[in-house]
């Protein structure tokens, strides 16, 4: 019988992986080091027992010390106030948040050095590097090296001779590179972007400031992470829209139905039947309604889904895309993931003047859509009560002008991108905003509680962590046979996509 994962088991693993980076770093095997601790941060990440490790920070400061010890920091110039180095290590069009930040420095006249790392596809970033190519005081440095030291002493010296007094940190959580970079550096003032409250991450040792979006963050900052109050700030964001890209159409006819939109990383819908049942109320009462949802990941139980309730013609799932905005402009409402919500995509539909219909376990406060908006209205609500849930859907459905009269209510929402520039300045200028923080106590069992049922029951993919790393010594050190079935897995699927696709 499979073991299933739980959290003695990830706590078991992370502290392997924490230990051997400390004797690695000890012997001054500093790849094997940064391996080890890249892994365990995709190990946490993918559970959040807990949300953050100061000994993992500590490894990489030394380790950074190391490398960077024959290299002297450089005086700032004096108009460095005017310079701004925003780091970024996966800009991507229409995800996280690069494109309002460089949006903002733009428009506040800054100089911008923006370092990044070479990428495969070019493609999923061109509005980003098209946007700064046209602004005549940006600069673009692109990091080549795939060896990590090398890569923190290229990031160093790129930061070091730019000399502003100013870093913006855009990082994954799992960015050990970057962490031990910028960890290095006293003379400058380092924001660090928090994209991921509600996971874990590294980055304290690098950062005089967390720029937090919602006041969820806030509190797992202050209560989880132990970052003390008068390093938080709280910026809120909102979603950037490309008006210009055409609509590149559905993948059915839409003729007469009501197209019910959704989408994100379709492990947001695993762990709970929820998502699911609602799918299958919608398809089950409304004949005029077509279910599109647009994500990536694993989507076999999706598929499955969809095969064994013979919804093929009535639910579509499809790839990410670029026309987001005009997917938005014509679907009929939103309907939020569960039992993990979607931030950015909530935003997106009431940019367009869309419902988001998002309903949450009361004690999933990571979900709750209210702290998205500056504003709020008695329409844009989290529901915890299923029935009501089920009964706004209806009455969306069946009562369009019901739906007209809720759109209506949809402006002024979202901080605007004026806002958000003016509120970036007040984060770099004077380390505040007028925007208030909401203290609450927030339990976070449930959430790796879900993780583990994720894991258990949809995803299946523990051992592919570590296969991840294409480290022979790592993969050794946590084999057994359920890494062995992994480890054939993945071979029969490169099989697959060089001899049969």
């Amino acid at each position: 019988m499979k073991q299933k994962i739980n959290k003695e088991r990830v706590l078991k693993d992370f502290d392997k992986l924490k230990n051997y980076s400390k004797i690695c770093c000890e012997k001054n095997n500093y790849a094997e080091s940064f391996c080890a601790i890249e892994t365990a941060c995709k190990l946490m990440y993918a559970f959040n027992v807990i949300y953050t490790d100061d000994c993992l920070e500590s490894t990489l400061s030394e380790m950074a010390a190391n490398v960077l010890k024959d290299k002297k920091i450089r005086t700032r110039e004096i108009n460095s106030d005017r310079k701004i180095l925003f780091y970024d290590y996966f800009p991507t069009d229409n995800r996280g948040l690069t494109q309002q930040y460089i949006t903002a420095l733009i428009e506040l006249d800054y100089e911008i050095l923006f370092v990044t790392y070479e990428q495969e596809d070019m493609k999923k970033s061109e509005n980003i590097f098209l946007q700064l190519t046209e602004y005549e005081k940006a600069e673009i440095y692109t990091i080549k090296s795939k060896d990590y030291t090398e890569s923190v002493s290229e990031v160093f010296d790129i930061v070091n001779n730019y000399g502003a007094s100013k870093a913006l940190l855009h990082m994954t959580p799992w960015d050990v590179v970057g962490v031990a970079a910028f960890s290095y550096f006293s003379n400058i003032e380092r924001f660090l972007i928090n994209l991921t409250d509600h996971t874990f991450w590294i980055g304290k040792c690098c950062s005089d400031y967390i720029l937090e979006f919602r006041s969820y963050g806030y509190n797992v900052s202050r209560n989880y992470r132990n970052i003390p109050e008068n390093k938080l700030l709280l910026l809120p964001y909102y979603p950037i829209q490309d008006l210009k890209m055409p609509f590149g159409g559905f993948p059915f006819d839409d003729s007469g139905k009501k197209v019910i939109f959704s989408g994100g990383s379709v492990y947001k819908i695993y762990g709970s039947n929820i998502f699911f049942d609602t799918i299958k109320h919608i398809i089950q009462k409304h004949e005029d309604t077509i279910v599109l949802y647009a994500g990536g990941g694993d989507t076999k139980p999706f598929e499955n889904f969809i095969v064994s309730n013979h919804f093929e013609d009535r639910v579509f799932l499809i790839q990410e895309r670029k026309d987001i905005t005009q997917i938005f402009v014509n679907c009929y409402f939103y309907l939020g993931t569960y039992p993990v919500g979607g931030g950015l995509m909530t935003q997106f539909a009431v940019a367009n003047k869309k419902i988001p219909l998002v309903f949450s376990n009361e004690k999933y406060k990571w979900n709750f859509i209210e702290p998205l908006f500056i504003n709020h209205n008695k329409f844009i609500k989290t529901y915890t009560n299923l029935d009501e849930y089920f009964r706004e859907i209806d009455k969306l459905i069946y009562k369009p002008e019901y739906k007209n009269e809720v759109e209506n209510t949809l402006d002024e929402l979202i901080i605007t991108r004026k806002e958000f520039a003016e509120a970036l300045q007040r984060c770099l200028k004077i380390k505040s905003t007028k925007y208030i923080f909401e203290k609450e106590n927030i339990e976070l069992d449930e959430f790796y509680e879900l993780s583990f049922q994720t894991e258990n029951y949809y995803l299946h993919d523990y051992y592919f962590i570590f296969i991840r790393s294409k480290n022979l010594k790592l993969i050794l050190k946590f084999f057994n046979i359920e890494l062995l079935k992994a480890l054939i897995k993945v071979m029969i699927n490169k099989f697959r996509r060089r001899f049969i696709s």
